[in-house]
């Protein structure tokens, strides 16, 4: 929902990075009435139009979220052809 573009990844991963490198305490990236915050404990996902949150279903790991954040940028850079392919494990 708030990444569409390389990018808009790209401009993500730089605020992750810039909290889980101790540059920041606090960095958001929001988008289409979804919002991100990043803290040294983790990433909180949150979906503003909902009219009650679930703020343990939209926590993640800085690591998790970078690691798929990177994993989407890739896709979005993949040519759009039937033979592309991508596989992402999670812990």
């Amino acid at each position: 929902m708030m990444a569409h573009s390389a990018p808009d990844c790209d401009v993500m991963v730089k605020r992750l990075d810039s909290v889980a490198n101790g540059e920041l305490q606090e960095a958001e990236y929001g988008l289409n009435d979804t919002c991100v915050t990043f803290r040294p404990h983790g990433a909180q996902v949150e979906i503003l139009i909902e009219d009650e949150s679930e703020p343990a279903a939209g926590r993640f790991g800085l690591q998790e979220y970078r690691k798929v954040l990177c994993a989407w940028r890739d896709f979005l850079l993949m040519p759009e052809a039937e033979g592309s392919k991508m596989h992402l494990e999670l812990p």
